[in-house]
C-alpha cells in the first residue's frame, strides 16, 4: 500500500501495481498466487479488489472460481467490484456459470443484480440469452427490467436482436420503447438501425414518435 496525500486525506496509488502483481503470480503458477488474490479481493481499495478478479480472469483458471462465487454472494460495496467478479467468473467457468449467475438475478439485491446482468450480456456465451429472457420476464421493477433488456442487447445474438424486435412490434408501449433503447446503443449497426425502425413502423404508437424521430435523426460527426 502506498497512500499519497490529496486535498482532503490520502489515496492508495499503488492499487493497480497490487493488481498487475497478482496477475504475474497467476500467470506463472506461483504458488502463493491463490492467497495473495484472496487477500487482494479483501483489499481496503476497491480498484484494487476489482484488479484481484480482472488478474483471475486474465489467468483464465477455474479453480479461482470459487473465489470469485464467495465475493460476489458476499457482495462489495461498490458495485463495479462486483461486476469484474461476474465477468471474471464467467469468463474461468464460461456456460457451467450461468446457473449461478441467474441465482444472483434472482436475489433481492438489485444492485447487484443489475450489474451481473449486464455481466451477463457483455460475456456473449450461449445459453445467456435464456437466462437473461428468464429474468425480463420473472422481474417486476422496470429498472430492473430495462437492465435486462439492455444486457440482452449486449449478447449481440441473431435470437436475441429477433426478441427485442419482437418486443419493438408487438409488445405494450413501455416494454416496446426500453426495447428500443436496448438496441438503440448500436444505431451505427445500419442493418440492425433499418430493422428497429422497421419494426417501430409498423405499429402505430404515438410513444414510438420520439424515439423514432431520434434514430432517424443523422448523428453529427
Amino acid at each position: 500500500m502506498q497512500r499519497e496525500p490529496v486535498w482532503g486525506g490520502s489515496v492508495d496509488v499503488a492499487c493497480e501495481l497490487r493488481a498487475v502483481c497478482a496477475m504475474g503470480l497467476l500467470r506463472l503458477g506461483h504458488p502463493s498466487a491463490a492467497s495473495e488474490v484472496a487477500e487482494l479481493l479483501a483489499d481496503p481499495e476497491p480498484e484494487a479488489r476489482a484488479g484481484a478478479a480482472q488478474a483471475i480472469a486474465y489467468s483464465e483458471d477455474s479453480r479461482f472460481a470459487p473465489l470469485l462465487r464467495h465475493k460476489i454472494l458476499a457482495g462489495d460495496a461498490e458495485a463495479q467490484v462486483v461486476a469484474q467478479c461476474v465477468a471474471a467468473l464467467l469468463r474461468v467457468e464460461g456456460p457451467a456459470a450461468l446457473d449461478f449467475c441467474a441465482r444472483i438475478l434472482a436475489l433481492p439485491d438489485a444492485g447487484r443484480a443489475e450489474v451481473a446482468g449486464v455481466a451477463l450480456g457483455e460475456s456473449r456465451l450461449p445459453g445467456a440469452f435464456d437466462v437473461l429472457r428468464g429474468w425480463w420476464e420473472r422481474t417486476t421493477s422496470p429498472e430492473l427490467r430495462r437492465t435486462a433488456l439492455l444486457a440482452i442487447a449486449l449478447l449481440r445474438a441473431e435470437a436475441a436482436q429477433d426478441f427485442l424486435l419482437a418486443l419493438v412490434a408487438t409488445a405494450p408501449g413501455h416494454d416496446a420503447r426500453d426495447a428500443v433503447a436496448a438496441l438503440a446503443v448500436f444505431r451505427d449497426d445500419d442493418a440492425l438501425r433499418r430493422r428497429l425502425l422497421a419494426a417501430a413502423r409498423a405499429r402505430d404508437d404515438a410513444a414510438l414518435r420520439d424515439v423514432l424521430a431520434d434514430l432517424e435523426r443523422p448523428r453529427a460527426g
